[in-house]
């Protein structure tokens, strides 16, 4: 037989679980200090990252969607027009 749950117990689990999960650190836009680059869009990538405008951030994006998610944060130096000076200034700010 089924375990009758009471309807305060129950509205207390759900509200720890979004508590929980509102706590747990962001991957996705603007919910966060850090940017996924897997995730991110042309416009959140030049106003969140330092040294980008929006050719350098169209760039990521068509790479992701040309080559598919980066594996490392370290990869964004594939894409043309992004070398190690940007990952220096920008690593701390990147998340996958």
């Amino acid at each position: 037989m089924a375990k009758k749950i009471e309807p305060e117990k129950a509205t207390a689990a759900v509200i720890q679980e979004k508590q929980v999960s509102n706590n747990s650190p962001s991957t996705s836009h603007g919910q966060s200090d850090k940017v996924n680059i897997n995730l991110a869009g042309e416009e959140e990538l030049a106003e969140k990252l330092t040294g980008i405008g929006r050719q350098k951030a169209k760039a990521i994006v068509e790479y992701r969607q040309k080559y598919g998610a980066f594996n490392s944060i370290e990869n964004i130096l594939e894409v043309q027009g992004i070398g190690p000076a940007f990952l220096e200034k920008n690593k701390d700010k990147l998340t996958l």
